[in-house]
């Protein structure tokens, strides 16, 4: 409605600046150039120096543009962020994911539908480019038919727990935060979300899935880190399967250690290139049964 009153009020100006009279014709057409420049920069930029360079400009239908700034603390981010709320229609941020992908972003967007069956359901959104990790935090669809949608921007920071490098190997990805970590007692009842520096004898499990999974992975990444475990000793077993219209690729895979069975259970969505980890030293956790020992 803002952009239609925008249109309207220029096109009246332009009008009465015609009727003013003749000896100020060429101040008149002046004056309507530059309203309508201004109107049109309006919607072809973002008007902001907080975004990155490579952003692409807003999607052709967008309108009620806000961007601000904030904290790493306020979300538990990996950095400082921006944020960027705009609204557009559904067909014009497919578009826009393109052009980010066009830029050199890795990553997509998808609608997923009310028959999910793992994801929640909404707009699922991520991309980067190692320099920048977007992501969509919210998307609201408006009466009109429209979608108002939250971006987040974060700096591309390696997001792999150190710790975890002592029984895993490290995988070289960005995530907007550092996983959820979850301790067990052995009713395996959570009895802490907190890592305290080392890892007990207690179950537990560090998970890298949904909100904190690795955004912006390649088929060759994958199949790098299958490598990797695989050299490190882990075996298991693939698959692949589709679910909410999504390709999946998926392990589950072990190693025993000191008599400690550890596993690494990965879901890689191939079609948004979003791949979730959890790391356990308690596989049962995760599968809901007792693994067998190979």
């Amino acid at each position: 409605m803002k952009r239609i009153t925008a249109a309207i009020l220029a096109l009246s100006m332009m009008f009465l600046c015609a009727c003013s009279g003749q000896n100020s014709n060429n101040d008149a057409s002046t004056t309507a150039n530059q309203q309508t420049e201004s109107i049109t920069k309006s919607f072809s930029d973002w008007g902001s120096d907080l975004l990155p360079a490579d952003f692409p400009a807003p999607p052709a239908s967008a309108y009620n543009i806000s961007i601000d700034s904030g904290k790493a603390s306020d979300n538990g981010y990996r950095s400082d962020f921006v944020r960027v709320i705009f609204t557009c229609f559904e067909r014009d941020i497919y578009d826009f994911s393109n052009k980010l992908q066009a830029n050199g972003y890795v990553g997509g967007i998808k609608n997923i539908q009310s028959h999910s069956t793992y994801y929640p359901e909404g707009f699922l959104g991520a991309w980067q480019n190692g320099v920048n990790l977007i992501r969509v935090n919210n998307a609201k669809i408006n009466e009109t038919g429209d979608i108002t949608f939250v971006f987040d921007i974060i700096d591309c920071i390696d997001s792999f727990p150190e710790p975890l490098e002592r029984l895993f190997p490290k995988f070289n990805g960005y995530s907007m935060g550092t996983g959820q970590y979850y301790r067990y007692n052995e009713n395996q009842e959570i009895v802490s979300r907190n890592f305290e520096g080392d890892f007990t004898q207690d179950a537990w499990y560090w998970d890298f899935g949904f909100e904190n999974a690795f955004i912006g992975v390649t088929n060759e990444q994958l199949t790098e880190y299958e490598d990797i475990l695989v050299e490190a000793m882990f075996g298991g077993e693939s698959s692949v399967t589709v679910a909410d219209d999504c390709t999946f690729i998926t392990y589950n895979l072990y190693k025993e250690i000191g008599g400690v069975l550890y596993g690494v259970f990965i879901a890689y969505n191939q079609t948004l290139r979003m791949l979730d980890i959890v790391y356990t030293n308690e596989p049962s956790l995760i599968t809901g049964q007792e693994v067998v020992r190979q």
